[in-house]
């Protein structure tokens, strides 16, 4: 009997090598891809998250009346009871100075500044008040920030 070596059926080490490269390489790429896709919506939703408190604090501030928010007229608590609602249980802690508002709410930093439009010339008669919101927070250990201000006036 005569032993053909030259027999074509089965796969060679070769073959079986280059399919697990193969594999590999297609594993890998599909892993950074999910992870990357993983990064990008993490961060949206941190911003989406970001925002959406700041938002909730102007629409709270903008619904009070000019006097409200003026300093000499006991803005701080009601500033401070804005705060509250919107942190709800998730406030961390909780800061104060003049004009100057400032909480931790679930890994957000959000500082709230309250200060005259014209600061530079004091003839002129106080009717707008410039409130600025800042939200710092940490996506992927990198800081991100967002700053947005708004104008509420004296009606």
């Amino acid at each position: 009997m005569k032993i053909n070596f030259k027999n074509q059926k089965g796969a060679t080490g070769l073959d079986v090598g280059i399919a697990v490269i193969v594999i590999v390489l297609f594993i890998s790429i599909i892993t950074m891809v999910f992870y990357q896709i993983y990064k990008v919506t993490t961060e949206a939703a941190r911003n989406a998250e970001a925002t959406s408190y700041i938002t909730r604090i102007f629409e709270k501030i903008e619904s009070l009346d000019y006097e409200q928010i003026s300093e000499e007229n006991g803005s701080r608590e009601k500033i401070e009871n804005i705060l509250k609602e919107v942190s709800g249980e998730n406030q961390d802690s909780y800061n104060t100075t003049t004009n100057q508002y400032e909480i931790k709410i679930s890994g957000y930093n959000i500082t709230i500044n309250i200060e005259n439009y014209n600061e530079n010339n004091n003839e002129i008669e106080d009717v707008i008040k410039k409130v600025i919101i800042n939200a710092n927070y940490l996506v992927n250990k990198i800081e991100r920030n967002i700053k947005i201000s708004t104008v509420v006036t004296k009606k």
